[in-house]
């Protein structure tokens, strides 16, 4: 009796393994069947997203270098897309934090002290989600003179640029190059940038960012 008992117990054990590894890779199917789904609904978005801007700009990694944890619904991964699209033509808006001067106790539109240095950030941002955005933030530094005789301020050198990505998942894949151009006769200091954006979601984005800075007459610097 005690033998057949015990026959049974490894009998009940063994279904139970058995049934519980079915379970696994029933689940392990599911995800794999979903990832797919999803990829190909990828490949659908960012094939219609190069037609759009007529350019293949756009670029879906393999599958297998797709995190399952960082995809996105169809719907989401549609609005991370239309995002990156919407990057590249937005207009920059001076940074709501503003900039820092050598001298705070002047206004924008004081004459300053010569070779006073001037640092300022423009945001491109766009709106993804309630509460979420992607922002393209530029930071740079200039050095202003004054120019006694045209009565105002010119920028002499751009002494540093930077552009950062934030905002959905989204970050720079290598660091962008960077070129800095003093234009205008001195009146506006230009930042362009070139670089690869990047989305854990599973694409990457070529993007072309130009960014305008105009000295006004007191040195102050403002959106051109």
């Amino acid at each position: 009796m005690f033998k057949i008992a015990k026959k049974l117990t490894v009998i009940m054990l063994s279904a139970s393994i058995i049934f519980s590894c079915s379970g696994i890779i029933a689940h392990a199917e599911g995800i794999k069947d979903k990832k797919q789904e999803y990829y190909q609904e990828y490949k659908r978005i960012i094939r219609e997203a190069n037609e759009k801007i007529g350019s293949k700009d756009f670029e879906l990694l393999p599958i297998d270098e797709i995190n399952e944890d960082d995809m996105l619904t169809p719907k989401e991964f549609q609005k991370a897309v239309n995002a990156a699209i919407q990057l590249d033509t937005q207009k920059p808006v001076i940074d709501d934090n503003g900039g820092e001067y050598s001298n705070e106790s002047n206004d924008n539109m004081s004459a300053r002290a010569s070779g006073e240095t001037v640092t300022e950030s423009q945001n491109k941002k766009v709106s993804v989600a309630d509460n979420h955005s992607v922002i393209m933030k530029c930071t740079a530094t200039f050095v202003t003179r004054y120019n006694a005789s045209k009565k105002r301020r010119f920028i002499t050198q751009i002494k540093s640029a930077k552009v950062t990505v934030s905002g959905y998942g989204f970050s720079w894949k290598k660091s962008p190059t960077i070129t800095k151009r003093v234009i205008d006769g001195g009146r506006t200091g230009e930042i362009l940038c070139l670089g690869v954006i990047k989305n854990p979601s599973g694409f990457i984005k070529q993007v072309s960012l130009s960014f305008e800075f105009y000295c006004n007459t007191g040195g102050g610097i403002e959106v051109r």
